[in-house]
């Protein structure tokens, strides 16, 4: 049986995919193909559709119905226990109530009891539903909510600024920074401060027929020291200073159109670090006449792809909940179903030459699992039913369980600091910092 977090993930992947197909600037898919199709037109913009059965359609149907179904029970549920939201740790049965070091039924295997859930107070951000977050300087946290991106002081976890999202579409962050993607075709860089440092609006091109915007703004990587970007363009694969005023073409759109070019297509860039690009890249099986996805690297100093994992069709880099990249990716089996599961993360490290591999205790540990920034920790969440939920925090090297607790409900998103050793968990409107 499937639990909430099956159907959601399910939902949300659906709309996702559709919100991308209708966000990207051109779409076309090839009569005789199937799955996500992408092209880039020599004389047109980047253009990424996902070709959809119309058995696809229903699941998407269904999935959104699900959606539906579970916002209601969840808005049922609030209203019989008097409207009320309580703060973590309030009463034993809050979510993540079994984080708190008080409690002397904790499963954790860590013997030094961590001050910060008795001694501080989360009520801000408990009362924030944080959607992503991570750490951008050594005191502070930037959350990605609904409508604001926050800067939390973590000396006393204070929200010190908000910033309004309005229709942000992308955040990324490098060193000494963060950028924001706006729908509205343009993007701004921020320092750590939250103090804004550029804005940039994206140019149009006129075409035969329409005007459209000369950069795809799904596919903007911002380089790790935050001077430049790479994009898709009408022209191909680019890199660009992020004032746009020095665009070098790495590939022409006719080696990379339709997906039957030459190259693969970077169609998710996650990092752009050292002068190499990664993300999710697709290239067309023409045996199959279907697109296959790939975790892959782009290097822009030699123009060389390196292809480190094939994914399967629930196999999905873990960037939907924890989209801030660093020194490492983990792929999961999203959507997959928990009892055909291995219990095998896959993960990339930078540096390295080829994929890793993790396996958990529990097989459906692997569709859903947090990485810290250089690989030393995973952190798996599960949920099994309402209410009836667990984590778990390995160490990659050894395999040790350092942290297995109990909870209401899994875990929204999270940030595993390495060097303070220190998990900050956010989820189902809680938030907690706990050392490990």
């Amino acid at each position: 049986m499937k639990s909430n977090y099956d159907f959601l993930t399910e939902a949300l992947k659906n709309l996702d995919e559709k919100y991308i197909a209708e966000t990207a600037e051109c779409l076309s898919v090839p009569k005789n193909s199937t799955g996500r199709n992408i092209t880039i037109d020599s004389e047109e913009l980047i253009e990424i559709k996902n070709g959809i059965r119309k058995s696809n359609c229903v699941s998407a149907i269904i999935a959104v119905a699900a959606v539906f179904i579970c916002v209601i029970v969840t808005s049922m549920f609030f209203i019989m226990n008097d409207n009320r939201v309580q703060a973590l740790g309030s009463t034993p049965s809050d979510g993540f109530s079994d984080y708190s070091e008080n409690n002397q039924s904790t499963q954790s295997k860590n013997e030094n009891p961590s001050p910060d859930a008795g001694n501080n107070d989360f009520a801000e951000l408990s009362n924030t539903v944080i959607q992503n977050m991570t750490k951008i300087d050594e005191n502070t946290l930037l959350t990605d909510t609904e409508k604001y991106l926050q800067l939390v002081d973590l000396t006393d976890y204070k929200i010190v600024k908000e910033i309004p999202k309005s229709k942000t579409l992308i955040v990324q962050k490098f060193d000494g920074g963060f950028m924001i993607i706006d729908s509205d075709n343009f993007y701004e860089i921020y320092d750590v401060k939250g103090n804004k440092i550029k804005h940039i609006d994206i140019p149009k091109i006129q075409l035969e027929d329409r005007e459209r915007t000369a950069i795809n703004k799904m596919t903007l990587c911002i380089s790790d020291d935050g001077k430049n970007i790479a994009y898709y363009g009408y022209k191909g694969l680019c890199i660009n200073s992020v004032d746009l005023d020095n665009e070098i073409v790495m590939q022409t759109a006719e080696e990379v159109n339709d997906g039957f070019g030459e190259y693969p297509l970077m169609t998710k860039p996650y990092a752009y670090k050292n002068g190499i690009i990664y993300g999710e890249a697709s290239k067309i099986n023409q045996e199959l006449n279907k697109n296959e996805f790939f975790f892959a690297s782009f290097d822009t100093k030699t123009k060389e792809w390196k292809i480190y994992h094939k994914l399967d069709d629930k196999q999905q880099i873990f960037t939907h909940y924890y989209p801030f990249a660093e020194n490492s990716f983990i792929i999961i089996d999203a959507g997959a179903n928990s009892q055909a599961t291995e219990g095998k993360l896959h993960y990339f490290v930078i540096g390295d030459t080829e994929m890793n591999e993790f396996v958990c205790e529990e097989g459906y540990e692997s569709t859903k699992a947090f990485i810290s920034g250089n690989a030393k920790y995973i952190l798996t969440t599960y949920e099994h039913s309402m209410n009836e939920a667990e984590i778990k925090l390995y160490d990659t090297n050894t395999g040790e369980v350092l942290i297995s607790e109990k909870t209401d409900h899994n875990v929204q998103t999270a940030y595993i600091d390495e060097e303070s050793r220190k998990l900050y968990i956010a989820g189902s409107g809680n938030f907690i910092a706990k050392n490990f």
